[in-house]
């Protein structure tokens, strides 16, 4: 039998993995390297690093208790979180609540342990909120709506369980004022988009009007892709001209702040392929906005475009922005294909700062993943493949978006392709729910194999 001190050095050391690995995974999602077999193997690690933690047993709960008098990264809130969640142990879970009531920075870590925990896991977390929450008001009771939406878009049984209750007729009459509780209403538009459930679609007409950008972004999304779909042809026209219209103004406008501007202009190239071009036009004539310019030219899907994107490669600045959106249309990849460049020496300061003993993880920099580009081997590369990329269909990843080939991108293609090739996908499936790429990768096979099933069901 392993001694006292022993376990107690393996809780330590499973915590600290769980914690790193997930943190580490958070950052790898946008990668052009690691692939979905590298995110699986990633995936696997963080189950047994979990399952590790349970079998060790009251041990980790002790050693999670002396970690909960320090303060947490968002690796360890998750890892904390999650454990206490999957045994269902109230007073660490209840120190996460306090945690993540007082520190927003750390919710995301929290709702991502929602999402890696079993649906039943999931429903006693929320069943635990619920019961301090449930006859508050405010602040409190806000986080947990949010909370609470949040799991029913990873898990449908909470959603079965709550859509029929009190709480959820009260989200509903809230959406009435959207403006006053702006989070809970993103979040209930965000359940909309991951699962087609009518009570909360039926409220993205009304969130067009909405003085909260990222709430009329997130509605207008609903409409081209959700409510089209369940109202008749005229109505479904007009929506769709509504909706387009908000979205045109939030990418191209110059009032909006970035994030705004890059969420729905993504969301014109997912939902609304044909007035794509009109954004492009718009962006190239904001200096500005040059780097989402750059980016919208890879989620285009227009082959054309390549030149245009080649002619950054040599910019300092926009470089490695332009050799992703090259990537994202061709799938060429700089070390495989000849067009990396040796990094210069405010290149490697982008990559390897020195260490900095803070305990306050640093945000990640832009592009740091990716290598320099070198343009005059992307012109060879270019050269020589040029002519089967040169047809008019739409292209990801140097392949035509038919269902095949994003299937293909999904199962096997680099992280950073993924995210658009589910968002093409479910634009050619509708009424299902949709594929989170930062979803755990056992989840993320069941829905292929489901997509998969229906693509043949369909084709019948």
């Amino acid at each position: 039998m392993l001694a006292t001190s022993t376990h107690v050095t393996l809780a330590n050391q499973y915590l600290d993995r769980l914690a790193f690995g997930w943190q580490r995974r958070s950052q790898a999602l946008d990668s052009h390297v690691l692939d979905a077999a590298a995110l699986s193997a990633i995936d696997r690690d963080l189950l047994s690093y979990s399952r590790a933690l349970r079998l060790i047993g009251r041990t980790s709960s002790t050693v999670i208790h002396e970690r909960l008098l320090e303060p947490l990264t968002r690796g360890e809130l998750f890892a904390i979180a999650l454990h206490a969640i999957s045994i269902q142990d109230q007073p660490i879970h209840s120190a996460c609540i306090g945690l993540i009531r007082s520190l927003p920075a750390l919710r995301a870590a929290y709702v991502a342990a929602l999402e890696w925990t079993t649906s039943d896991g999931a429903w006693w977390a929320i069943s635990e909120w619920q019961q301090p929450t449930e006859n508050q008001t405010g602040k409190s009771s806000s986080l947990f709506d949010v909370l609470a939406l949040s799991a029913c878009s990873y898990h449908p049984m909470i959603l079965a369980n709550l859509c029929n209750t009190p709480w959820w007729e009260g989200i509903i009459k809230d959406s009435d004022n959207p403006s006053e509780n702006s989070d809970t209403m993103c979040t209930l538009m965000q359940l909309a988009l991951a699962t087609p459930h009518p009570g909360a679609v039926a409220k993205a007409v009304q969130f067009l009007q909405s003085p909260v950008a990222q709430l009329r972004c997130l509605a207008a999304e609903v409409m081209l892709w959700r409510h089209t779909k369940q109202i008749d042809t005229h109505a479904a026209k007009v929506a769709e001209q509504h909706a387009t219209r908000v979205l045109l103004e939030l990418s191209t406008g110059t009032v909006e702040a970035k994030n705004i501007a890059r969420q729905a202009s993504y969301a014109l190239a997912c939902w609304n392929f044909a007035e794509f071009d009109t954004v492009l036009t718009a962006l190239a004539a904001q200096t500005e906005k040059l780097d989402l310019y750059l980016q919208s030219l890879g989620w285009s899907g227009n082959m054309q475009r390549a030149p245009d994107l080649i002619a950054y490669l040599g910019d300092p600045v926009y470089a490695r922005s332009a050799g992703a959106a090259l990537s994202l249309l061709t799938g060429s990849l700089p070390a495989r294909d000849g067009w990396q460049a040796q990094p210069t020496e405010s290149e490697k300061a982008l990559i390897d700062d020195r260490v900095d003993a803070s305990p306050i993880i640093p945000a990640a920099k832009p592009y740091a993943n990716l290598p320099p580009p070198d343009q005059a081997g992307f012109e060879r590369w270019w050269a020589t493949n040029k002519t089967h990329l040169s047809s008019k269909s739409s292209w990801l990843a140097g392949l035509p978006c038919t269902n095949d080939n994003l299937i293909v991108t999904l199962k096997s293609g680099k992280l950073a392709w993924r995210t658009l090739a589910s968002r093409r996908l479910h634009v050619r499936l509708p009424g299902g729910a949709s594929l989170s790429t930062s979803a755990p990768m056992h989840q993320q096979r069941h829905w292929i194999t489901n997509c998969i099933s229906n693509s043949k069901d369909r084709a019948a």
